[in-house]
């Protein structure tokens, strides 16, 4: 049963005039990952946390303020205060904050304090919080006349083990020495590694990407340059192939982790695109993987005709299919150029 946690807050009515109304939002950007940040002593956390900002109160005004953070209709953190004689001013406090208690004026009678489902680490794996949308509960009430203000306010967190490869696809051919790399993610920090691939030697790609790298580099954003922001690259070979791949690298309540995206291979050509005969299996590519296919076949020199189902089409007619593609107005199992 979902059991709301209530923040409140009261607020004095001015001489018959209209009510102050109270309010909470959460300051962005944010930044959570796992259920450990939100501990009751708050001393395993390693992220930034979720800040509240409360305005609207009146000088003088007296409060109870409940906040509660909750997911699929099970609480996780929550904490409460009682202040009087609260300043008109901004406070900004984090969830932890509320756990452990906050001050928000010099009264001596403020009261305060918080707790933690220490259950919901049995939950999940590996201590990380699931994807989805979570809601901070903010109940305010007015210690004079118990007059009250409810918010809930959604907060999307996602799973920052999550890598997803983007550019170059699973399977092309490129033509220049320091391909760009993209992929997904929100980790503060990835590890790329560029391995050589050889069907005769590699049992499969998962092998390869475990043999001595090309090229292996640390970066703080979803991209990287092959050859930058890391050691020695060595140069691509003309014809030879190659798998790449990306790890999450995080900071967790049981020391640093490197959790792994999916390996994927490409190969080399110095001749450059007229040499594309792959094929893409778009049923495996989400919407953002396919909008960057888009952005590729925009640089592309087309010298032949464009075939769809046997009907040929024109280059405008294949930027629209793939736009259309990103959007998820079209979903189709595969496409050959050549």
């Amino acid at each position: 049963m979902r059991t709301l946690l209530i923040i409140m807050a009261a607020l004095l009515a001015l001489g018959g005039t209209a009510r102050a109304q109270p309010s909470a939002s959460v300051l962005s950007p944010y930044d959570i990952y796992f259920v450990g940040d939100m501990d009751p002593l708050g001393i395993s956390g390693v992220a930034r946390g979720i800040d509240v900002v409360l305005t609207g109160f009146e000088i003088g005004s007296a409060w109870r303020i409940d906040v509660r953070l909750e997911y699929n209709e099970e609480w996780l953190a929550s904490g409460w205060v009682e202040a009087r004689d609260i300043p008109r001013t901004t406070y900004t406090f984090s969830v932890a904050d509320f756990r452990v208690g906050v001050q928000m004026s010099d009264n001596p009678s403020d009261r305060a304090g918080g707790d933690f489902n220490e259950d919901f680490i049995g939950q999940v794996s590996g201590n990380v919080l699931p994807s989805g949308t979570y809601w901070l509960v903010v109940d305010f009430m007015d210690l004079n006349d118990f007059h009250t203000v409810y918010q809930e306010l959604p907060i999307i967190i996602q799973d920052a083990r999550s890598v997803e490869l983007q550019l170059p696809w699973n399977g092309s051919v490129l033509a220049d020495q320091n391909p760009v790399f993209t992929w997904t993610g929100r980790a503060p920090q990835f590890r790329i590694r560029v391995c050589n691939f050889d069907p005769t030697i590699h049992g499969s790609p998962l092998d390869a990407i475990e043999g001595v790298p090309m090229w292996e580099a640390e970066v703080s954003a979803p991209t990287a340059v092959y050859g930058l922001g890391g050691g020695v690259a060595l140069p691509l070979v003309n014809g030879a192939s190659y798998v790449w791949t990306v790890w999450a690298l995080l900071e967790t309540t049981s020391g640093p982790r490197a959790f792994p995206g999916a390996v994927w291979i490409f190969s080399y050509a110095q001749s450059g695109a007229d040499q594309l005969g792959v094929d893409l299996l778009l049923g495996d590519l989400n919407a953002s993987q396919l909008a960057g296919l888009g952005v590729s076949l925009e640089g592309l020199q087309l010298d032949g005709p464009i075939m769809l189902d046997g009907r040929p089409i024109s280059p405008e007619e294949l930027q629209q299919i793939v736009r259309d593609l990103g959007s998820g107005a079209l979903n189709v199992a595969s496409v050959r150029f050549e």
